[in-house]
């Protein structure tokens, strides 16, 4: 099963190194939020999470923050329970991040 979630990035990172093995482990690390909030007894706002992507994802990140479309597909995880990997992204439009000067000015 896929599905297509609208996220805002605010972090990308790409990795290249040899491992504990000797062989490439690479691959593209994101940081976002959703707009789906949390409000409960013990957390508020929105829940920052990562993924990971395949490297060659990282050219289509135009601009970071941005809001993008990550697809998801589920895969078979730790004993047999399911798990979204990350599979594919899409630029949708830049994020624009304001503070309200007003109220930081003292006016």
């Amino acid at each position: 099963m896929r599905a297509v979630q609208e996220c805002l990035v605010l972090a990308a990172r790409r990795y290249d190194f040899k491992g504990e093995d000797g062989g490439r482990v690479d691959g593209l690390t994101l940081t976002y939020v959703t707009d789906e909030a949390v409000d409960g007894d013990d957390q508020r706002g929105l829940a920052v999470m990562t993924t990971r992507l395949p490297i060659e994802l990282f050219h289509q990140l135009q601009q970071v923050p941005g809001y993008y479309s990550i697809e998801f597909q589920t895969r078979p995880g730790p004993k047999g329970r399911p798990a979204l990997q990350a599979v594919a992204l899409a630029y949708d439009e830049a994020a624009v991040l304001a503070r309200a000067s007003a109220s930081r000015s003292g006016a």
